[in-house]
C-alpha cells in the first residue's frame, strides 16, 4: 500500500506541528492558479478547487474540519478574497458566459463551441458571496482578468482590461 503525503499544510510555528489539511495536488485548477487564503483571525481558508467540470470555492477551518462548497455552481469560480470581518467571500466567475460546465446539467456550454477561460485572459465577473447564508450576488458587469482585493468590509478594488490586447496591455482600476 502507498501512502500519499501531498498536499496543503499547515505549520504552527509557535507549537512546532504540521498537518495535512487537504489532499490536493496542486494549486493550479483547470489552468487557473488561485492561492488560499485565509481570514484575518485565521480559522478560516478559502480555496477554488476542481469539481468535475467546473471550479468552486471551498472553506475549511484551520483544524481541517468543515469542508464546505461555499459556491457550488458549474461554472469557473475561482480568486477567493475574505472581507475583513471574515463574513463574505469575492470571487470571479464566468457564469454569465456559459451558465455551466457540467455535462450532466441541461443549459451546459459546448467546449467546442465556447472554450473555458484560461489563465491570463479576461475570465468573467466579480461576484459576492454571503459566508453563513449562502445568498451570492453580482457585483461587476465589467470583466477582470486578476483577482479583486478588499479594502474594507465595504469597498473593494479591482483590475478591468485584457491582458491580451495592446502593447503594452491597458489595464483600468
Amino acid at each position: 500500500t502507498t501512502t500519499q503525503t501531498g498536499g496543503l499544510y499547515m505549520l504552527s510555528l509557535d507549537q512546532r506541528i504540521s498537518g495535512r489539511i487537504l489532499p490536493i495536488n496542486s494549486l493550479v485548477q483547470r489552468g487557473f492558479f488561485s492561492d488560499p487564503v485565509w481570514t484575518r483571525d485565521g480559522s478560516k481558508l478559502a480555496m477554488a478547487v476542481a469539481t468535475g467540470y467546473d471550479i468552486d470555492i471551498f472553506t475549511i477551518g484551520s483544524d481541517g474540519a468543515n469542508l464546505k462548497n461555499l459556491t457550488n455552481n458549474g461554472s469557473y469560480d475561482i480568486w477567493p478574497s475574505w472581507s475583513p470581518d471574515g463574513s463574505k467571500q469575492l470571487f470571479v466567475s464566468d457564469r454569465d458566459t456559459p451558465p455551466s460546465w457540467l455535462k450532466t446539467d441541461p443549459n451546459a456550454c459546448d467546449p467546442s463551441k465556447t472554450p473555458p477561460p484560461l489563465e491570463g485572459n479576461v475570465v468573467g465577473s466579480i461576484y459576492v458571496v454571503d459566508v453563513n447564508s449562502g445568498e451570492t450576488r453580482k457585483l461587476t458587469d465589467e470583466k477582470v482578468s486578476e483577482p479583486p482585493r478588499w479594502l474594507n468590509n465595504t469597498t473593494i478594488t479591482f483590475a478591468t482590461g485584457d491582458p491580451t490586447l495592446g502593447n503594452p496591455p491597458q489595464r483600468h482600476l
